[in-house]
């Protein structure tokens, strides 16, 4: 049997935009998944933020320009 069903999502269907951290054209993080590109540069922001204090001064010398952060629509 096959049942036909036609209807509208209502609701959030998760994130709509991804976005990962580059150096010298190579990726640093797994995705970052965000609503809008705002949330993701935030989330973006934080785990540079983390980066510096595990890293401490090795941060400076490994990513003298910092990292770059590239956003895609899903």
């Amino acid at each position: 049997m096959l049942e036909i069903v036609s209807g509208t999502i209502i609701g959030e269907l998760g994130p709509t935009m991804r976005g990962k951290l580059y150096h010298n054209d190579r990726p640093q993080t797994e995705w970052i998944f965000g609503n809008y590109d705002e949330e993701v540069r935030e989330a973006a922001l934080g785990i540079i933020g983390k980066m510096k204090t595990d890293l401490g001064p090795e941060y400076a010398r490994l990513y003298p320009a910092g990292l770059e952060l590239r956003i895609w629509d899903n």
